[in-house]
């Protein structure tokens, strides 16, 4: 009984990995998109979330709040076109170099957990490239 339960959870294990692993990059793309989305609301439909996080230099420029809501409009825009897999490698390269630009100008508890999601984008965009070339 033991051996029988043992067997099946390790089948269960091997088939979700298998679907994991036929379907990572799609996976990737829906996760990102999603994370993207959610933020670019949120900045595009309360800035006044983020706009303490915005350096002072840029407030000198351009308002921060609209700043905010250009910002999140960028953002569901590419969350958009990576969902869709529209122009899937240059977008999530764009996320991943915005993501880190903005990872750049901040510190705190988030700054290593938003330097590697860049990285993560970075990768996820040399990854869609070979798909798209093949």
């Amino acid at each position: 009984m033991k051996n029988l339960f043992f067997s099946r959870s390790l089948s269960l294990i091997d088939n979700f990995l298998s679907y994991v692993s036929n379907n990572s990059t799609c996976i990737l793309r829906y996760g990102f998109a999603a994370v993207f989305l959610y933020f670019g609301w949120t900045s595009f439909t309360d800035p006044s979330v983020f706009s303490s996080l915005v350096p002072l230099w840029v407030g000198e420029i351009i308002n921060v709040n609209i700043f905010v809501k250009i910002h999140g409009l960028v953002e569901i825009i590419l969350a958009v076109l990576l969902a869709f897999n529209i122009h899937g490698s240059r977008v999530a390269l764009t996320m991943g170099i915005i993501l880190l630009i903005t990872t750049s100008q901040l510190s705190g508890p988030t700054f290593l957990r938003d330097l590697m999601l860049s990285i993560t984008l970075i990768v996820l965009s040399s990854i869609l490239r070979k798909e798209e070339l093949s």
